[in-house]
């Protein structure tokens, strides 16, 4: 008989990792469930950007900073001042506020538009009925204009900038820039009326203000005379009336005057007496006439100057005369006389000293006198002054607020009447007539539907391909929909060969002979493990049943041979049994089979053996069969890849006892078929019947077929428990080959021995398989 096979695969997949080969495969294997919902998307993209108007959208901009210029700018103002990120975003209200939009609804009247006003659109039902219970009003209506001007409205600023933009989009191309320059040229009107109505309230406040102030001013200004008038703090010097900033009060300017005076006397005493004493002392030394009073003295030049004549004259007489001579005598006596006279003028001019020293006392003291009388008074003045002061000073905050009112008074009424009130922003850019709609993209929409629809249908694929591969048992997806199974389930049709009997040669057919009935394989398999269509489902519960039973069974017979300290057992094909197919004993050791089991073995390319059972497999399980694929083949990877992934456990884990049932069992992707693979346990541990067999009757319970997929050296082992043996010949392998492998299994298998021939593994069914 011949089994069709796979394609192999370029490589391995990686440790426990989904491979991106696997992803692919999957993609391909639906690439109809992802094609025809991308081409289904592109014809309703299309269809809708050809139903839906176009739409036209103008953009305008704005920049919000003041108007006024250095002529017009109000007094106290040094220039422009930069709007701050909340002054921008207020204007942005300030654009999309009631005022703007009903300024420009009433001037480009676009209530009369049926793309504003859903009155003039075609009659629905609902607006039907509206009309019938009667009509909208025109608030409604007014309402409703509004909602359609800020839907199609979108204004915004320009991150770190001053800058407005205002966008409008309509399906007119022409009222799209018309509206969109309308919103600009109202918000800048809006701002001037703003600005004007400020302007003007501003003048109506000041002009009251400064009526209050002028009494306010007036009434300080009487209270100030009044006040210095009772106190009698009369100012000299330059100051203005009501002002004390450059005068002083009388009594400070009466004693600032004695002081003057007393400073005077006092110094003119000290120096009158300093010069009598100098006087006096040059005197009483002989030398009174160095002073400069006595040598500025009239009187004393001219006695002085006789002194000197009478001098010469005694000099020129003592030649003639002797000093006893009268006429000499005389000389001296008027020189003598002339001395005295000298000293008497010098004694006055010190006595005259003395006196302006003593009157220049008797003034101090009399100046003291006055100062200590005017200093009372002074002090009292300065009590008042002080509250002087405070009146004055209210007097003139009042003052100065008034004229800085009146200031601002006059420019606010300037504007007002000249009505100039500019607004705080400008437009950079008018809005122009759009080329091109903006929406819809006649390419953009249908591109974007189709990549959405691709990625949604590939994400959809994959997911719930990765939700296969990480399934767990049979029992928790026994009505698990297999993806793409019924795509391809059709097309399976292996091929075998017809059945032989078992006391008959084993036939080995080459390809061309091949019958394409598969009898040969089915009758061990298909036969009996194709469940009756009347027959009920196994329940999920019986597998975990099974599963509880044999785990115990197989503990049990652990803890037995540990009891016994018996070595582990050696394989069974070290002692083969009668060969079922040539002695009648074969009946009596048929009960002791797994009847559903089935060993696929070969000693050619394991990979052809892998794919031959896996094809046999998939067919049982389209057929409606539970069916389950263990892979002994420690190291070839094959379920690996059938997987998407390597397994953590596998069936010599499972043998070996640190793995459950609920570790191992992994569904195939494209079928309903259950797999399980080698995992990572000592492959010697499973050389005793015992492991084995607990484990083929506890998926007995669960499964109608069980296909063991084991090397030639491990075949004999399962041959002696399972219910069939098939041998695979590949084409690469001489007959006689695979006919002495036949041979030496029926030695020692309890049930039939089938050799199978392989084909071209590009024809089996399901697709890819794994093969390296």
């Amino acid at each position: 008989m011949s089994v069709h096979t796979a394609a192999p695969m370029a490589a391995m997949p990686a440790q426990g990792e989904v491979t991106v080969f696997g992803v692919f495969a999957a993609l391909l294997r639906k690439k109809r469930w992802i094609i025809v919902p991308a081409i289904l998307a592109a014809l309703a993209a299309v269809a809708y950007v050809t139903v839906t108007p176009p739409q036209y959208l103008a953009e305008a901009t704005i920049i919000v900073e003041p108007q006024e210029s250095p002529f017009t700018r109000p007094q106290g103002e040094t220039g422009q001042q930069s709007a701050d990120s909340q002054t921008v975003a207020s204007q942005v209200q300030v654009v999309k506020s009631l005022d703007v939009a009903n300024i420009v609804i009433d001037k480009l009247k676009l209530a009369e538009r049926a793309e504003f006003n859903p009155e003039l659109r075609p009659a629905g039902l609902l607006s039907t009925l509206t009309s019938f219970l009667g009509g909208s009003s025109e608030d409604e209506v007014r309402k409703a204009v509004l909602r359609e001007y800020f839907d199609h409205l979108t204004t915004y600023a320009v991150n770190d900038t001053r800058v407005i933009v205002v966008e409008f989009w309509s399906r007119d191309d022409k009222l799209s820039a018309e509206a969109t320059n309308a919103i600009a040229d109202a918000y800048l009107e809006v701002q001037r009326e703003i600005n004007a109505k400020m302007t003007s309230d501003a003048t109506g406040w000041l002009e009251r203000q400064i009526a209050d102030l002028r009494a306010k001013v007036s009434d300080a200004e009487r209270r100030v005379e009044l006040y210095r008038t009772e106190n009698g703090l009369f100012t000299t010097g330059g100051g203005s009336r009501g002002e004390n900033d450059n005068g002083m009060t009388i009594q400070s300017t009466q004693l600032a005057e004695l002081s003057t005076q007393l400073s005077q006397a006092r110094a003119q005493r000290s120096d009158a007496q300093a010069r009598a004493r100098l006087i006096r002392e040059k005197l009483e030394s002989g030398q009174a006439s160095e002073t400069r009073e006595v040598a500025n003295s009239g009187l004393i030049q001219r006695l002085q100057e006789e002194r000197v004549r009478l001098a010469s004259q005694i000099a020129e007489l003592a030649s003639t005369y002797l000093p006893a001579h009268p006429r000499m005598q005389e000389l001296r006596a008027q020189l003598s006389d002339l001395d005295r006279q000298i000293r008497v003028a010098v004694e006055k001019i010190v006595a005259s000293l003395e006196n302006d020293a003593a009157i220049a006392a008797a003034r101090e003291k009399q100046l003291e006198t006055n100062i200590d009388a005017l200093k009372s008074n002074v002090a009292l003045a300065n009590e008042n002054e002080v509250q002087l002061r405070a009146l004055e000073r209210e007097a003139k905050a009042q003052r100065d607020l008034l004229s800085t009112y009146l200031a601002r008074y006059r420019e606010a009424a300037a504007r007002n009447d000249n009505q100039f009130a500019p607004a705080d922003a400008r437009i950079v850019s008018r809005a122009t007539v759009p080329l091109e709609p903006f929406f819809p993209s006649k390419v953009g929409i249908p591109v974007m539907a189709v990549i959405a629809a691709l990625v949604l249908s590939s994400a959809i694929v994959m997911t719930l391909e990765l939700a296969a591969a990480y399934s767990l048992t049979p029992a928790a997806r026994a009505d698990a929909a297999v993806s793409g199974e019924r795509e391809q389930a059709g097309r399976m049709e292996p091929y075998l060969e017809p059945g032989m009997a078992a006391d008959d040669e084993v036939p080995v057919e080459d390809d061309e002979t091949a019958s394409p009935d598969m009898t040969a394989f089915g009758n061990a398999a298909t036969d009996e493990a194709t469940p009756d269509e009347d027959a009920p489902e196994k329940a999920p519960g019986a597998i975990a049943s099974a599963m509880r039973r044999a785990g115990a069974m197989m503990q049990q017979r652990g803890e037995a041979r540990d009891a016994s300290g018996d070595a582990r057992a050696e394989p069974v094909m070290d002692a083969p049994a009668e060969p079922v197919i040539d002695t009648p004993a074969a009946d009596d050791a048929t009960l002791l089979a797994v009847e559903t089991a089935m060993v696929v073995t070969s000693v050619g390319d394991q990979a052809v053996v892998y794919n031959t059972a896996l094809a046999h497999g998939r067919r049982l399980a389209a057929e409606g069969a539970q069916v389950i694929l263990i892979d002994t083949l420690a190291g070839e990877g094959f379920s690996a890849s059938q997987l998407g992934r390597d397994p953590m456990h596998g069936y010599f884990d499972l043998v070996s006892g640190i793995a459950d049932f609920s570790d191992v069992i992994f569904r195939d992707h494209t079928s309903r078929m259950d797999i399980m693979a080698p995992g990572r346990g000592d492959p010697d541990l499973a050389d005793d019947a015992d492991g084995p067999r607990a484990i083929l009757e506890a998926l007995e319970q669960a499964y109608d077929t069980i296909l063991l997929v084991a090397p030639p050296v491990y075949s004999a082992t399962l041959a002696t428990i399972a219910g069939e043996v098939a041998v695979v010949r590949p084409d690469d392998i001489p007959d006689d080959v695979a006919d002495d492998l036949a041979r030496m299994l029926a030695d020692v298998a309890v049930g039939q021995v089938t050799v199978v021939a392989a084909e071209d593994p590009q024809d089996a069914p399901y697709g890819v398989a794994a093969v390296i």
